[in-house]
Formats: C-alpha cells, sequence, structure tokens
C-alpha cells in the first residue's frame, strides 16, 4: 500500500467553529473529494477501495464504484475477506 496524501473535510453543518460550519459536497454519503482523488492521482479505479465504519462510508463508495470494506475491529482480516487473500 502506498499513500500519497491525506484528504479530509473540516466543515459540518453543526460545527462548533463557526468557520467550520457549513454545507459541503466533500462531506459522505456526496463524493466530491473521491472525484477530485480521481481527477489529480492517476488511480484504477477497478484495483482500489474504499474502508469505513458507516452506512453513509457505503454510500460513497457505491456512487464511486469503488469496492466497499465495512471496518469493524480487525481492518485485516475484513481486507482479507473481500480480497480473497490467502
Amino acid at each position: 500500500i502506498f499513500i500519497n496524501e491525506v484528504k479530509f473535510c473540516p466543515y459540518h453543518p453543526r460545527a462548533k467553529i463557526k468557520r467550520f460550519r457549513k454545507q459541503s459536497s466533500f462531506r459522505k454519503p456526496n463524493n466530491s473529494m473521491i472525484k477530485e482523488i480521481l481527477r489529480d492521482w492517476d488511480i484504477n479505479i477497478k484495483r482500489s477501495l474504499m474502508i469505513g465504519d458507516k452506512k453513509i462510508d457505503q454510500q460513497c463508495a457505491e456512487q464511486s464504484k469503488l469496492k466497499f470494506i465495512y471496518y469493524s475491529k480487525n481492518i485485516f482480516s475484513a481486507a482479507k475477506k473481500k480480497l480473497r487473500i490467502h
């Protein structure tokens, strides 16, 4: 695995800090952040996946046509099962 960049959305409609209190298409389940990443990087989406722990993560992955792994306690076991790694 290679991590080339980390992205996050600081905005939330109920943020405590006023400058971050707003709607953003970068927040899940929207997939604007995924679209931006795909535009900025040479990524094979068929060989990519998204890991998350909420239904909105899965919705974002589905919109982006990404494989999705639900993370519970053991992320490695979840990835092995989804990707059929032995």
